[in-house]
């Protein structure tokens, strides 16, 4: 069942039409959690400027993102003219997958609960991430410091999956 829909216009052209297309859908998962929902983004061009891509997730209610897990989630397709078709096609099985990557997250939320992170290990991801393996920007980190002193997502929690959520949140923010 579909919760909520979003559709969003972007990329004008000369003539000041919008040329790309997005849109997110969040619906009900049976037997889920309250706070976990799945959620499908799309996005596609006109002009044939942006090749149409499809992603598969879970949307976290209460904290207001999306997580996407790893590329086996979305899909992309060149402009060949059978888009009904491998459109179709590519849906059916993502949301077949749903299910697992579902359970994967899920999965991880567990583990991630376990784990305690005190400001020497969120300093030691975060310094990480800008640093060496440059995922976040300098604006990211400054929204995610801001995210940890006043956490809006669960304030009384300091395990790893608060941090990776409240992370999230910040990095959407700044998105």
């Amino acid at each position: 069942k579909i919760a909520k829909e979003e559709y969003m216009l972007a990329g004008k052209d000369e003539t000041g039409a919008h040329q790309i297309a997005m849109g997110r859908y969040i619906c009900e998962m049976p037997g889920a959690p309250m706070e976990f929902k799945m959620v499908l983004l799309w996005v596609n061009s006109y002009d044939k400027s942006t090749r149409f891509k499809v992603a598969i997730g879970v949307h976290l209610e209460d904290a207001g993102v999306d997580i996407i897990k790893g590329e086996g989630s979305s899909f992309r397709r060149k402009h060949t003219g059978k888009a009904d078709e491998e459109v179709i096609a590519s849906l059916d099985e993502k949301l077949q997958m749903h299910a697992q990557l579902f359970q994967e997250i899920m999965d991880d939320k567990v583990l991630m609960e376990q784990v305690e992170m005190g400001s020497d290990r969120q300093s030691f991801f975060l310094g990480k991430g800008f640093l060496e393996w440059k995922l976040l920007s300098g604006e990211q980190m400054h929204s995610v410091r801001r995210f940890i002193e006043k956490p809006v997502y669960q304030p009384d929690c300091s395990n790893a999956w608060c941090f990776y959520v409240r992370t999230l949140m910040a990095c959407a923010k700044e998105h």
